[in-house]
C-alpha cells in the first residue's frame, strides 16, 4: 500500500519509517541557494543508501538506481504547482508517496 511520507517545515531533518516491512532513515534538506529539496535514504543501522536525490514533481525520484537494500518501491512527488518550493509541502501543494514495488507494476 502506498504511503505519504510526512515532510516537516524544516530545511534539515531526518526520520525513521517502515517501507516494504524494513526500516529506513530518510533524510531531508532544503538547498537555499538552488531553492529545491533533497532526501536521501539509509538503513536502520544509518549506512547511506542513496544521498540527494533532488525532490522533482510527477516522476519517479529511485526508480533508476538498483541498489542493494533499497526499498523495492519509488518514491514520487504529487504536485498542485509548477515549482516545488520551501513551503511547498508546508502548504499541501505537494505530497510526497512512496509506491510498493507491486502497485507500479499494476499501473504499468
Amino acid at each position: 500500500m502506498s504511503k505519504v511520507i510526512p515532510l516537516k517545515d524544516n530545511a534539515n531533518y531526518k526520520f525513521s519509517i517502515q517501507l516494504d516491512s524494513k526500516t529506513y532513515i530518510l533524510q531531508f534538506l532544503y538547498n537555499t541557494v538552488n531553492t529545491y529539496w533533497t532526501f536521501s535514504i539509509s538503513d536502520e543501522n544509518e549506512t547511506l543508501l542513496l544521498s540527494n536525490i533532488k525532490i522533482v514533481k510527477n516522476f519517479p525520484l529511485t526508480d533508476k538506481y538498483k541498489i542493494e537494500g533499497l526499498p523495492a518501491g519509488d518514491f514520487m512527488c504529487a504536485s498542485t504547482t509548477d515549482r516545488i518550493t520551501r513551503d511547498s509541502f508546508k502548504n499541501k501543494e505537494a505530497t510526497l508517496i512512496y509506491m510498493t514495488e507491486a502497485e507500479i507494476e499494476a499501473i504499468q
